[in-house]
C-alpha cells in the first residue's frame, strides 16, 4: 500500500519544482486579475435532488440559475459516501485507498495521525503560493486546520465552537418567543411529529444513536437568521469584502441537508408531507436488513418518512437561498464573471429509496448515496447551459481547478481534468467508482458505474465475541439503462455473465492501476 506521508511530501516536491509561475486569466492574452474560485459545498445532498435535474418536489432557484449560467454534470460521484474520505479526494484528487483517509475525524481533530498531513497539496496550497487568498470557512472534516498554512487558520477561527458561542449570544435559552415543546435542539423548541418522536424515543430507548442525534426532525424555533450555514455565509460574505483587488479561493462548506434534519421557517412551510410520495424504488434485499439507515426507515413508518423527506427539501432549500446570497455578492463585487464556482456535496443520502435513510451507514452503495449535483460555473471561461453526460469523479474537483486556475497538476494526482468535457468532448466509455474501506477490514466495498451498468461487490470481517467471521454480501449487477432504480440484481443472472465478467475485470484493472491494496485481498467474483 503507497505510503500516505511519504507519498504526500512526494507531491509537495514535485509541485515545488513544477508549478506554473502565473495563475490563469479570465481572458487568454490580457493581463486581467486571475480567476478566483469560489466552492460551495453541501453535506449529504443528494445528485438528483434538485430543481434543474427535474426533481418533482424540491424548489432551488438559485441552484437552476447557476446551472442555466454554467455547467451541469449529470453523473458526477463521490469517491466514499461520508464526509471525511469523499472531502478529502476532493481535496487531493486521490483515491480514498492513496490518501488514506477513510474513517469521518472530529472538528476539531488534534490527533496528529488523523486527517490530512501538513504537506497535503491541495489547489488552496498551490494558490496560496501564488498570491491568492485562501480561506475554508465551514465544515471541513479534514483534519487540523491549523496544520495548513494555506487556510490562514492563525485568524482563530474554530468553526462549531464559535457558533455554538454566537448562537448562545444571540439566542440564550428562553428568548424566543415561541410556543413551549417536549423537544428541543440546542437549547430551544423543535417541533416534532407524532412519528418522528416515536422513532426518537424508540432509537433512545434501544441506545442506537450515535453521538449527533440523528432523530431530530421537525421545525425548529431558531429562525433561519441564526442557522450555522446563515452563521458560516455571513463569515464568507465578510471576507468577500476584504479582499478587494486580490484573487481569492473560498469554501463555504454548510452543513445541510445534513442531519439535525430541523429546518426553520419559511422553508420548512414550504413542502407538504401530504403533497410528497416515497420514492418508487422502494425493493430492500434481504441482507441490509438491521443496519441504521433501515432501523430508521422502518421506525419512522410512512408517515414519518415523508416528515423526514419534507425537512430534509426544507434544508436543501435553505442552502439554495444561501447559493443565492453568495452569488449576488459576486455580482456586487463585479467578479461573477471572473469567478470559478462550483456547486457540489460530498455524497447523497438515501431519501426512503430502497426503504432506507441517510447516507452510508450500511454497507450499501445505491445510486441515491454516491449521485451528488455539481455545477461549474464561470461566464468567461466556460459554456452557459450545457449538460456534460462523462461520468466524473470526485477525485477529477482537484485537478479541474487547478488546470482552470493556470497551474500544473502533480503527477502523482489520480483524478483529470474536467476541462475536456466542459469544452466538448463526451467520452462515453468513462467510468465513475466509489470505494469504502474501514481500516480493520469490518467493511470493504468496491462500486463501478458506467452509463449501463453498476457492479458492486462488499467484503465484512467482523469480531463477535472475541471470535472473528467472513461475509460477502451478494454482488450486485445492475443494469441502469433499464432499471434506473437498482431493484434487479442481475449477478446471479447466467444469461448476464459474460457482462460481469467484462466489468469484473474493468473493476479489477482500476483497481490496479490505482495501487489498491485490496486487489489481491479479495476472492475473484463468481461468475
Amino acid at each position: 500500500m503507497i505510503n500516505r506521508r511519504a507519498f504526500i511530501g512526494g507531491a509537495a516536491g514535485a509541485l515545488a519544482g513544477g508549478v506554473m509561475a502565473t495563475a490563469g486569466h479570465a481572458e487568454s492574452g490580457e493581463a486581467s486579475r486571475p480567476i478566483n474560485v469560489l466552492i460551495i459545498m453541501a453535506d449529504q445532498h443528494t445528485g438528483n435532488c434538485t430543481g434543474y435535474a427535474g426533481h418533482p418536489y424540491v424548489k432551488t432557484p438559485n441552484m437552476d440559475a447557476l446551472a442555466k449560467d454554467g455547467v451541469v454534470f449529470n453523473h458526477a460521484y463521490c469517491a466514499y459516501p461520508t464526509c471525511t474520505a469523499s472531502r478529502c479526494s476532493m481535496l487531493t484528487g486521490l483515491w480514498p485507498h492513496a490518501h488514506g483517509c477513510n474513517l469521518n475525524v472530529g472538528a476539531p481533530e488534534t490527533n496528529p495521525d488523523r486527517g490530512l498531513g501538513p504537506d497535503t497539496v491541495m489547489p488552496e496550497s498551490v494558490l496560496f503560493a501564488q498570491g491568492y487568498a485562501t480561506k475554508h470557512r465551514g465544515r471541513w472534516h479534514a483534519g487540523d486546520q491549523k496544520r495548513h498554512a494555506c487556510y490562514q487558520a492563525p485568524d482563530g477561527y474554530r468553526y462549531l465552537v464559535d457558533w455554538y458561542a454566537w448562537l448562545k449570544e444571540k439566542l440564550p435559552a428562553g428568548a424566543l418567543d415561541a410556543p413551549p415543546s417536549d423537544r428541543g435542539l440546542f437549547g430551544h423548541p423543535l417541533y416534532m411529529t407524532e412519528e418522528a418522536k416515536a422513532a426518537q424515543d424508540l432509537f433512545h430507548e434501544k441506545g442506537w444513536t450515535p453521538a449527533q442525534d440523528i432523530t431530530a426532525i421537525g421545525r425548529t424555533a431558531v429562525p433561519y437568521e441564526y442557522q450555522e450555514d446563515t452563521w458560516v455565509v455571513e463569515d464568507c460574505l465578510a471576507l468577500l469584502d476584504t479582499y478587494g483587488d486580490t484573487p481569492f479561493m473560498i469554501t463555504c462548506s454548510m452543513n445541510p441537508p445534513h442531519a439535525y434534519w430541523a429546518a426553520p421557517d419559511p422553508f420548512y412551510s414550504m413542502y407538504d408531507p401530504k403533497e410528497i410520495e416515497l420514492p418508487p424504488n422502494q425493493a430492500r434485499p434481504p441482507y441490509y436488513k438491521g443496519s441504521m439507515g433501515v432501523r430508521f426507515f422502518d421506525a419512522l413508518g410512512e408517515a414519518g418518512v415523508k416528515e423526514y423527506l419534507r425537512c430534509y427539501y426544507a434544508l436543501v432549500s435553505q442552502v439554495d437561498h444561501q447559493v443565492g446570497r453568495l452569488v449576488n455578492k459576486l455580482k456586487e463585487m463585479g467578479q461573477y464573471d471572473n469567478t470559478l464556482i462550483i456547486y457540489i456535496s460530498d455524497h447523497g443520502d438515501m431519501n426512503g429509496a430502497h426503504r432506507h435513510l441517510m447516507k452510508a451507514v450500511t454497507p450499501a452503495m445505491y445510486e441515491e448515496i454516491c449521485h451528488v449535483p455539481l455545477i461549474m460555473t464561470c461566464p468567461k471561461l466556460l459554456p452557459r447551459g450545457k449538460r456534460v453526460e462523462t461520468m466524473v469523479n470526485g477525485v477529477d474537483l482537484m485537478p479541474t481547478i487547478l488546470d482552470y486556475t493556470g497551474q500544473a497538476v502533480p503527477k502523482e494526482v489520480q483524478g483529470d481534468s474536467l476541462r475536456p468535457y466542459i469544452e466538448g468532448e463526451d467520452d462515453p466509455d468513462r467510468a465513475a467508482y466509489t470505494e469504502g474501506t474501514h481500516p480493520t477490514a469490518a467493511f470493504v466495498g468496491r462500486r463501478m458505474r458506467t452509463r449501463e451498468w453498476r457492479l458492486y461487490w462488499n467484503y465484512q470481517n467482523w469480531s463477535t465475541r472475541g471470535e472473528r467471521f467472513e461475509r460477502y454480501t451478494p454482488t450486485e449487477l445492475f443494469h441502469i439503462a433499464d432499471d434506473p432504480g437498482e431493484e434487479h440484481n442481475l449477478a446471479g443472472d447466467p444469461k448476464y455473465g459474460a457482462v460481469l465478467k467484462q466489468l469484473d475485470d474493468r473493476l479489477r484493472q482500476h483497481l490496479r492501476d490505482t495501487g489498491d491494496p485490496w486487489l489481491d485481498q479479495l476472492p475473484k467474483l463468481a461468475v
